[in-house]
């Protein structure tokens, strides 16, 4: 342990035969000792959200290697990917607790370990460690710490929670992280949302969402309670978040991005007034009040039946009128049979009707069919592409291509693009070129839309046709507003 790197320890006293485990203590750095503090407030960690600290993976094993050395650190078996999992000895938590690091009373056991939260936990570790570096976030705090020092026992618990002060803000904002990798149903979503507009010492909550799908889910039920608080939502996707890290980019939930980067963070910090409501218009004489329903006296019995008729539901009116259209089918009919007797039987006289009902139903049953065909096949056959390019600067526009998927001719593809002008542009048309220069897709600039402020951008998703066999698009952003403000063009290169 003499020779280990800088980033584990300081060097050997001269005198650790006397007191060898507070020695050891001694060895550690700041980032050595917040790896410890971050696995113990999180129970365990693994070689992945320890690398996220080191930014090398090959430096994070030797680390781990020194700190089992010094019986600080333990490992077992997750039966999972990764497979190993490093924990605190007593020795390590007796270590935070004399450098007064140690901010959590529970301590973690194997023998508690679940499977079935390891994938989120680890996934709310890694954006934690992410949101600590970063120099505009505040006294960050993981769930664990949140659940001990709660005052309520019906208080929602975020899985994380700090303070966002971006330059120009009045004061820090108090901001929930919420990572939701699964798609929950309608009523737990529901009480989720309910349990956050109680939350009134939350300014704004962050989203990291598995995929895109979950985003627009909750995207929806932050519209729903809109009104009913001040808190801003803001989404993400949990690949974004770790890819982009400090020049992680967060969208509202009608699309809009906002940057957290800490040079130049566009993130609001209050909720955008709604637009102002429309003026009434002029009043209209009143309108005389409908007649009540005629009442039963003096009508006749057929004009009562029709009218207890109508006051039936859609269902009923169809069987009764199916009922009485077969009874009425049959026909009477008087015959002499071998003994020259007469008699009776029923005849149906309606048989032509019949069979254009069953072929009018028979037309519909496979109209359906072939519609639910059709919606299956075109659902089998798309597949996402392989992105070759990534972000790509031209002038005053940043563009990122965010997915495309393609499913023999058609194309869908999705795009953020962020101002990097000093002023405020609008953008008029977004544009997708094939080779040859054909436009095979163009968004008009609407609203919001038009008019991008410095630093934040906007999402275009495009649906076009094009050859099976392409493998470059040009992506074409037309923008005005001044000086300051220019075209661009880029390429979005795939497999």
């Amino acid at each position: 342990m003499k020779e280990t790197e800088n980033d584990l320890v300081e060097g050997l006293g001269e005198e650790q035969e006397k007191d060898r485990e507070k020695e050891d203590s001694k060895l550690l750095t700041e980032k050595t000792v917040r790896l410890l503090r971050v696995i113990a407030e999180h129970g365990y960690l693994t070689i992945n959200e320890i690398g996220f600290i080191y930014r090398h993976q090959t430096h994070a094993y030797r680390v781990l290697k020194g700190l089992k050395d010094l019986n600080l650190v333990g490992e077992f078996d997750t039966t999972l990917r990764p497979r190993t999992g490093y924990f605190l000895r007593a020795k390590g938590y007796r270590t935070l607790r004399e450098r007064g690091q140690l901010r959590l009373k529970r301590r973690f056991d194997t023998r508690e370990f679940k499977t079935f939260i390891f994938t989120h936990r680890m996934a709310c570790a890694k954006v934690g460690i992410m949101l600590e570096d970063h120099p505009l976030v505040k006294d960050f705090l993981p769930e664990s710490l949140l659940w001990e020092r709660r005052k309520d026992a019906d208080e929602k618990l975020c899985d994380g929670e700090f303070l966002f002060k971006a330059p120009g803000w009045e004061q820090a904002r108090r901001v929930g992280l919420e990572v939701e990798l699964t798609l929950k149903n309608s009523e737990k979503l529901r009480e989720s949302f309910e349990s956050f507009i109680r939350r009134r010492d939350l300014d704004q909550v962050w989203w990291v969402c598995g995929n895109p799908t979950i985003a627009k889910a909750l995207g929806y039920w932050i519209g729903r309670i809109r009104r009913h608080t001040e808190q801003q939502h803001f989404l993400c996707t949990l690949e974004e978040a770790l890819k982009t890290q400090h020049q992680l980019g967060l969208h509202d939930r009608l699309g809009q991005l906002y940057s957290i980067a800490p040079d130049n963070p566009t993130l609001p910090e209050m909720i955008e007034p709604d637009p102002p409501p429309i003026p009434p218009k002029a009043e209209l004489p009143p309108v005389a009040p409908a007649p009540p329903p005629p009442s039963a006296v003096g009508m006749s019995p057929a004009e009562i039946r029709s009218w207890r008729n109508l006051e039936r539901p859609l269902w009923a009116r169809v069987l009764v009128f199916a009922w009485r259209w077969l009874r009425e089918s049959w026909r009477e009919e008087k015959y002499q049979d071998e003994s020259y007797m007469w008699q009776s039987r029923f005849r149906f006289t309606r048989w032509r009707e019949f069979w254009i009902v069953a072929a009018v139903l028979a037309f519909w049953q496979l109209a359906l069919l072939a519609e639910y065909w059709l919606r299956y096949q075109e659902g089998k056959g798309w597949r996402e592409r392989t992105l070759l390019s990534g972000e790509v600067r031209d002038r005053r526009w940043s563009i990122r291509p965010v997915f495309l998927a393609s499913k023999g001719h058609s194309y869908r593809l999705a795009l953020d693009g962020f101002n990097e002008a000093d002023a405020s542009c609008d953008l008029d048309s977004v544009r997708i070129k094939v080779p040859g220069g054909v436009v095979v897709s163009e968004i008009i600039g609407t609203g919001k839309f038009r008019h991008v402020r410095p630093g934040s951008g906007v999402r275009t998703v495009h649906d076009f046709e094009a050859s099976p066999k392409s493998r470059r698009f040009l992506a074409v952003y037309t923008a005005t507003g001044g000086r300051f403000c220019a075209s661009a063009v880029v390429p979005v290169e795939f497999k």
